[in-house]
Parts: structure tokens; C-alpha cells; sequence
């Protein structure tokens, strides 16, 4: 099936690893030009060393910024500009915010979150919304299944997921006159250093071992397995085509059917 995201520009933050890598990857199978993008540069840089075989010249680059810095998030666009031309598409996506209780956190830890996810993704937007109007583009926030149903130890995330999500469905209210679509995407437990990460964490908590932790989420999931981030990235792209015209406002769940509300 021809998706018609070849020549298509892309913004995928956060892509050094993880879920954006894994996007960033399936947008570039599609032929689409991709920017990304993360605050550490070494890592940048092997992300680029891993998909750059995969790519025709001038298909992809990348660029240092760090999402809580205003500047950053400027010159990123900018550089998006001056190398691709117009942005079609936009995928905000972000590492986790600090793992812990409402008491164990401080003022500090609640404007980091804020600053990472939430105000990211209200600048990005921003920015590439007047390319977006001229495109009839797409926006993707990657979000959490924590959209769906609180999770523990999570509150950071659990608040400023649902933010995102309160602002995607206001957005998509808003650009739809545009032909703009603003779409969310929740990910479940998918295999990545964040959902390790987490996992570690439980097992000290629970003075019990990673792998009986991964156990016992696995036991809650229909699928029976943590996801892959090449099955998250799937979603996203076809979020992003023309296949997926009249998808607008959704909240797309990938969590192997582990969320049982309706």
C-alpha cells in the first residue's frame, strides 16, 4: 500500500532511541525526509550512523536541542527549514518525566515536567503551524496509556500525558478548518530503556527481580508480551498518511490491549 509520504517532510523529537528512533526509521522506509533530533549528541550522532544506510542523500539530518529550552526548539525549526523546506508533518515525542510520588517531588520536578512535555510540544507547534496551514499537515503526540488510566508512581506523566491530550482534542477542533489533523498516541509497555528503566525501579521497590516485574506486566496483557517499538512506529506512520485522512482528534491506544476501558 502506498502510504504517499515520500518526499514528505517529518519532525521527530526525541529520535536518538526509543519509540522516536523506531518512527524515525519507518518514516525514512517510507521515503519520507526526516529531521531528528535529542539533547545529547552523542547519541544523536549514532542514531544517525544507524539510519543513514538506509536513506537516499539528503533524506535525513539531525540536529542538538534540548525541549525545555526556547532557543533551542527556535533554531531547531529553523535548521528543519533551511534543509527540508516545508514541515508536513510533526511528531512530539519525549522522554519520561522523574519517577516518584506527590510527596516525594518538589516545585521543581513539576516545572521540568511541564517544560518537557507540555510547553515542547505548545512551542513546536507553534512554530510549525504556519508551514502546517500551507501543507494540510499532520501532528502526533506520543503520549501514554496513562491517558487511559493513571499509573503508579507516575504522577508527573500522568498529569501532563493528560494535558497533552486535552490539547490535541482542542487542537484538532481548532486546525480541522486548516486541514490540519492532530492526533495522540498512547504507548503501553513497549521494549525501551524508559520501560526498563521502570522496571528496575519496581523491583527495588519490591525487593524483587526486573525480569519477575516484566513477568507480571506481561501476565496483565492480553498479548501476553511488552510491545516492540517498530510496532508503536507502525501506528505512527500510518497515523501520518493519507490512509488515515479522516482520523482526527483520536487517541490511539498501542498497549496489546493491557487498557480495558472502553
Amino acid at each position: 500500500m502506498d502510504l504517499k509520504l515520500k518526499n514528505k517532510v517529518a519532525l521527530v523529537t526525541a529520535s536518538s532511541q526509543g519509540l522516536g528512533l523506531a518512527t524515525a526509521k519507518k518514516f525514512l522506509e517510507e521515503g519520507t525526509k526526516v529531521m531528528i533530533t535529542s539533547h545529547n549528541l552523542e547519541n544523536l550522532r549514532l542514531a544517525y550512523q544507524k539510519l543513514q544506510p538506509m536513506t537516499s542523500a539528503g533524506q535525513l539530518s539531525y540536529v542538538v536541542a534540548d525541549l525545555t529550552s526556547t532557543s533551542d526548539i527556535e533554531n531547531l525549526l529553523a535548521i528543519t527549514h533551511r534543509k527540508f523546506g516545508m514541515i508536513d508533518i510533526v511528531v512530539n515525542n519525549t522522554g519520561g518525566p522523574k519517577s516518584a510520588s506527590f510527596e516525594q517531588l518538589h516545585e521543581d520536578d513539576w516545572t521540568d515536567a511541564y517544560e518537557l512535555i507540555l510547553r515542547s510540544a505548545i512551542q513546536i507547534i507553534r512554530l510549525a503551524l504556519p508551514d502546517l496551514k500551507k501543507t494540510q499537515g499532520v501532528i502526533i503526540n506520543s503520549v501514554s496509556a496513562s491517558t487511559k488510566q493513571p499509573l503508579s508512581g507516575l504522577i508527573l506523566s500522568n498529569t501532563f500525558r493528560m494535558a497533552i491530550l486535552g490539547l490535541s482534542k482542542s487542537l484538532a477542533n481548532e486546525f480541522g478548518k486548516y486541514g490540519i489533523r492532530v492526533n495522540t498516541i498512547s504507548p503501553g509497555q513497549i521494549l525501551t530503556n524508559r520501560v526498563q528503566t521502570l522496571d528496575e525501579i519496581k523491583a527495588e521497590i519490591d525487593n524483587t527481580s526486573t525480569e519477575q516485574v516484566r513477568q507480571q506486566s506481561e501476565k496483565i496483557i492480553p498479548l501476553g508480551r511488552y510491545g516492540e517499538p517498530e510496532e508503536f512506529a507502525n501506528v505512527v506512520v500510518l497515523l501520518a498518511s493519507s490512509v488515515s485522512h479522516y482520523v482526527n482528534g483520536s487517541n490511539v491506544v498501542v498497549d496489546g490491549g493491557q487498557v480495558q476501558s472502553y
